[in-house]
């Protein structure tokens, strides 16, 4: 697996979240043509799937993200599950993923 297109290198740019206009910081792996989009637990932040994207044997981008508030990203975090939910599906529109695997564990798989 090659290393982590990351913000500071310029390959995996800050997203911005169309409803709030905050950077979201997001860490990319891999470079094959299906986007899987990766959500980690609550208190955690985008480097939590590091490990598992190295192990990946599939073809495709992996987009770890690091959740408003969490990591390296700006803005607070959200109380509930479901104001979690809307904010991903408006960031995927802002970020034009008509499409992606999501993958998440405890609150990022809720």
């Amino acid at each position: 697996m090659k290393a982590p297109k990351t913000a500071e290198n310029g390959a995996c740019e800050m997203a911005k979240d169309s409803s709030a206009g905050q950077g979201i910081h997001r860490v990319c792996y891999g470079d094959g043509a299906r986007r899987a989009l990766a959500l980690h637990c609550s208190l955690a932040h985008a480097g939590a799937w590091k490990g598992m994207a190295a192990a990946l044997t599939v073809p495709l981008t992996l987009e770890a993200i690091d959740l408003p508030g969490h990591g390296k990203s700006a803005g607070w975090g959200y109380s509930t599950i479901e104001e979690y939910a809307a904010w991903i599906v408006s960031f995927m529109e802002a970020a034009r993923l008509d499409r992606a695997i999501l993958i998440g564990h405890s609150m990022g798989g809720a």
